[in-house]
């Protein structure tokens, strides 16, 4: 019994090491700056010459959206809405982010896990793949549902608003992200 507890334990350290290297953003929560401004090399491609997009926390206004990129910052959801018009949000706010970086990988945070893998954008199509997640159990949360909609998405747009979109397949539905 007691050798089996050591497994176990053992097990657990390691699982947990491997969740800190595939997913250092469940390693560290960062508080909400007034303004986000990424670094130059994380903003634009190499020999662009555009200014670096700035965001601003609860931005009302207009933004530009032939400048935002999928990697100029961490992106909350804020709902998914579905082709039949039923709206989904996190049970808390700013609890669900999406990291898109310069590698073509993506992390997300959840409620419960992390979630990590690859992405694709080209034109306006993404595609997310080799999703995987940690596998801790959490009561009433929204991960699968989270993560099953990002598994659907094909297409993406930026809006004025300063929000990431995420279309879903064959019109399903949408995730808003901002």
């Amino acid at each position: 019994m007691k050798k089996s507890s050591i497994i176990i334990t053992i097990l657990v350290i390691i699982l947990a090491a491997l969740c800190l290297i595939y997913f250092p953003a469940a390693r560290t929560q960062q508080s909400a700056p007034e303004m986000n401004t990424p670094a130059p090399s994380d903003a634009l491609p190499v020999g662009n010459t555009q200014p670096t997009p700035i965001v601003v926390e609860n931005f009302e206004g207009e933004a530009d959206p032939s400048v935002m990129r999928l990697n100029m910052k961490d992106w909350n959801w804020i709902s998914t809405t579905s082709a039949d018009g039923a709206v989904t949000s996190p049970k808390t706010e700013k609890q669900f982010t999406l990291t898109f970086k310069n590698d073509n990988s993506f992390s997300a945070r959840t409620d419960c896990n992390g979630i990590g893998g690859s992405y694709q954008a080209k034109g306006d199509t993404i595609a997310f793949t080799d999703m995987m997640s940690t596998l801790m159990f959490c009561e009433g949360s929204q991960e699968n549902e989270f993560s099953k909609n990002l598994s659907e998405a094909e297409r993406y747009h930026f809006t004025s608003k300063g929000e990431l979109v995420l279309i879903l397949q064959s019109g399903s539905g949408e995730m808003v992200f901002r």
